[in-house]
């Protein structure tokens, strides 16, 4: 979520309880992660456990207070197109000299026609999004990135989780990353093949939490998906059990418990 017309993120009180669980190193680490991914959309390579937790439900509110203000700036920009420029004062109105009134009126065809053609214009526009496939487009040119081919693949072989309803912001930018590191459709084939076939990223696990596409794409989980670590059989890697003492949660239980509560599902990294 690269903040291009924000200066900044908001940070809410809410977090105060997530983050006393974290060492001062650990919050040092999380706040420079969260700048780099508000300013240039960059994710942390160095956050792991509970830290990452925190950035990744922490994360998910910026992109939701990101799309709100950008909605909240398109609404404001199509209002000001349809009310047109402001009125202007009736002393300066009466000051019009008769020049001005002809260039008006030889204008006025023009700005008709060019009216016409931003309606027709947009109206297609509209139209296409409704029936299109949920894939960003480039002004028509030709995108190196193939998002249509890599949500085929997914839609195609990862039938037990959610569909997809768009690709945009954040998502498109994670695909695009991983695109220019791996550069290979046979390589997003071999990662949804096998979320496909692991029991665990399908909910076989002490918290009933599933993957989605979002979280197969972040690159230490994409990683460690191709590497088979999430394989039907094999242990996920500590942490992402409950503690045996006792029965007792471990911190880590805890922070996931609230990680669900924020989010509406588990992060199991």
């Amino acid at each position: 979520m690269a903040q291009d017309a924000k200066k900044g993120f908001l940070l809410y009180y809410d977090y105060r309880k997530h983050l006393s669980l974290l060492s001062d190193a650990e919050r040092g680490k999380l706040l420079m992660a969260l700048l780099n991914y508000g300013e240039h959309g960059d994710m942390p390579e160095d956050l792991d456990g509970m830290a990452f937790m925190a950035f990744s439900f922490i994360t998910g509110q910026m992109d939701r207070d990101a799309q709100k203000y950008a909605d909240t700036c398109r609404k404001r920009s199509e209002a000001g197109k349809q009310g047109g420029r402001p009125k202007k004062e009736t002393g300066k109105q009466d000051k019009a000299n008769a020049y001005s009134e002809k260039q008006t009126e030889a204008k006025k065809g023009d700005t008709e026609k060019e009216t016409d053609t931003e309606t027709v214009t947009e109206t297609d526009t509209e139209k296409g999004k409704e029936s299109s496939t949920p894939y960003p487009l480039k002004g028509g040119q030709q995108d190196p990135v193939p998002y249509s081919k890599i949500v085929e693949l997914y839609h195609s072989i990862c039938t037990c989780y959610p569909k997809l309803r768009a690709v945009e912001g954040n998502r498109e930018k994670q695909i695009a990353a991983r695109w220019k590191k791996y550069k290979s459709l046979d390589t997003f084939r071999e990662l949804f093949e096998k979320a496909e076939a692991s029991d665990f990223l399908k909910g076989e696990n002490d918290r009933a939490w599933t993957a989605d596409f979002d979280w197969l794409i972040r690159p230490t989980n994409m990683s460690k998906v191709l590497e088979g670590k999430y394989d039907s059989g094999s242990k996920p890697r500590s942490g992402t059990t409950q503690s045996q003492t006792g029965g007792k949660p471990s911190t880590m239980d805890v922070l996931a418990g609230i990680i669900a509560d924020e989010e509406g599902g588990g992060v199991f990294d």
